[in-house]
């Protein structure tokens, strides 16, 4: 049974998926070192185990588990999505750091002043802040070629709000 909204643990070879789930709004647990066995047991029983290891597909008999056998990052999160049937309403873009999976918190754009540059504070209105490790987020183009993505992998058109 998968807890709602899902989330994940991702071993090390994963990477790149553990960053665009965390792009997502998914709560992701990423294996930065260590073992991957040490690293499953560690967590949360609710968290659904990704990983690309063989052998590791007998030993995760406790939690629900996707083996990625696809190769390239985009291949891979649309595999989870899939095997998942995520829904592009499922999906809340930009909500959490990238760097420490933490939810991210709106920040006054006075606030923002000094802690991005210049021309970004004058360009943007909106900002949001890691209350962990102090990132600050704005959304620039990123977000509209992440949107697009996301339209890809969805295979639809836009119903993705960043205004929220």
């Amino acid at each position: 049974m998968t807890v709602w909204p899902p989330r994940f643990a991702v071993e090390a070879p994963l990477g790149r998926l553990a960053r665009y789930l965390r792009l997502l709004g998914f709560d992701t647990a990423y294996q930065r070192s260590g073992d991957a066995d040490s690293f499953f047991e560690g967590m949360d029983a609710d968290r659904i185990a990704l990983f690309r290891t063989r052998r590791l597909r007998g030993r995760l008999i406790q939690r629900q588990w996707i083996f990625i056998r696809e190769d390239g990052p985009e291949a891979q999160v649309r595999a989870v999505l899939e095997n998942l049937t995520l829904k592009p309403g499922h999906v809340k873009p930009f909500t959490r750091c990238v760097r420490c999976n933490r939810p991210v918190e709106t920040l006054a754009h006075v606030d923002a002043r000094g802690r991005v540059p210049d021309y970004i504070w004058q360009t943007q209105v909106r900002f949001t802040i890691c209350p962990s490790c102090g990132q600050v987020f704005w959304p620039g183009s990123h977000a509209r070629r992440f949107d697009e993505k996301i339209n890809h992998w969805f295979k639809r058109n836009s119903i993705i709000n960043h205004d929220n």
